[in-house]
């Protein structure tokens, strides 16, 4: 009976620990993007270059394009973890970097690539945790990972909020001790689980495969094109608000996040593909709210939303192929998602600008 359970058991520990892979990544990507808007108009950047930051989701986007086909061509463990390492060693080693940028391009440039290594790991990453935390339900599970995943959010933001009372960016810096303790588990992760089921060799054609992907992206893309970035909504708050203020709103985002994953994706669960309908609702009334509603209610929407995409989305996404395509269905329909964020935002920014 204990040989029986033995597997399940060990994907268990894999799902949590991969999750708090989540927690501290979030930690210190988050914590530096809750001020990026203040960062950057610190440093000279006007309202329209702000918005730009939307294009390095966009570039975070195609990453996860081109990780997803890799992992579909290249169907191996070695070619999973690679990307994975690679992926989350540029989403975190750049982060205190950003402490020490003399020009807004240059801090723009790092949140860039901060992103672009987001992008590289998430596609190979997701399709693991679907695979090792199968017995919980996809809703489930991504909603479980989504609240680890966030509390991280909510302390990086908190963090900042505290220490940046002075310099915005200074306190970036002690991002390092957090983004390090990621890497380490992740090392530990590997170690457990070095050759996941979904790196096998697909047998579905890659066009087959491809249009599969794209047929799933058309109302995801269409949510994100009405759902403000928060780099965006940063830069305007910034305008009656200090920046510490706009991290803790940043915080009260990211736990109003956390606290709707496991709910969200419980609704997946039940209601399946219906539950789709949340999204572009939740998204446009963010959005709406940021113009027309208290700052608060602003950040509690804006992080039930995001969640939204993080549990719902993806749970979406993962039912709807088999495992060995996950990868390249998740980089694919990402991709489509970034450029519908984009262009709804550069287009925002144009509007009220």
């Amino acid at each position: 009976m204990d040989t029986i359970h033995r597997p399940v058991s060990r994907g268990i520990r894999v799902f949590l620990l991969l999750s708090l892979v989540s927690f501290f990544a979030d930690f210190t990507y988050e914590g530096a993007r809750s001020v990026s808007g203040p960062v950057l108009e610190a440093l000279g950047a006007s309202l329209l270059a702000t918005s730009t930051l939307s294009i390095g989701e966009a570039i975070s986007y195609a990453a996860r394009l081109v990780s997803g086909v890799v992992t579909y061509r290249r169907a191996r463990p070695g070619t999973y973890w690679g990307l994975v390492f690679l992926g989350y060693t540029l989403n975190l080693v750049v982060v205190p970097l950003i402490a020490l940028a003399w020009d807004w391009r240059i801090a723009l440039l790092l949140y860039i690539l901060e992103r672009t290594g987001k992008g590289l790991r998430v596609p190979p990453r997701d399709a693991i945790l679907a695979e090792v935390g199968a017995s919980l339900g996809l809703g489930r599970l991504y909603g479980i990972h989504e609240l680890l995943d966030q509390a991280g959010a909510v302390s990086g933001a908190i963090f900042i909020g505290l220490l940046a009372r002075g310099s915005v960016r200074k306190p970036l810096e002690l991002l390092a001790i957090p983004a390090l303790a990621a890497l380490l588990l992740l090392a530990i992760v590997y170690v457990m689980y070095p050759r996941p089921r979904s790196a096998e060799k697909p047998t579905a054609p890659f066009r087959e495969a491809v249009w599969r992907a794209l047929t799933l992206s058309g109302i995801l893309a269409a949510s994100a094109a009405v759902f403000v970035h928060w780099s965006t909504a940063s830069y305007l708050l910034s305008r009656s608000m200090k920046a510490n203020a706009i991290a803790l709103l940043y915080a009260l985002a990211m736990l109003s996040d956390a606290l709707a994953a496991i709910p969200l994706g419980m609704a997946y669960d039940r209601l399946g593909k219906a539950s789709l309908s949340i999204l572009p609702a939740i998204s446009f009334t963010a959005t709406l709210s940021l113009f027309t509603l208290n700052p608060l209610v602003f950040s509690v929407l804006w992080g039930v939303a995001m969640s939204g995409y993080e549990t719902i989305a993806k749970a979406y996404i993962a039912g709807s192929v088999e495992p060995r395509e996950r990868s390249l269905a998740f980089g694919t329909a990402y991709t489509i998602i970034g450029i519908g964020w984009t262009l709804g935002n550069i287009a925002l920014a144009l509007i009220v600008a």
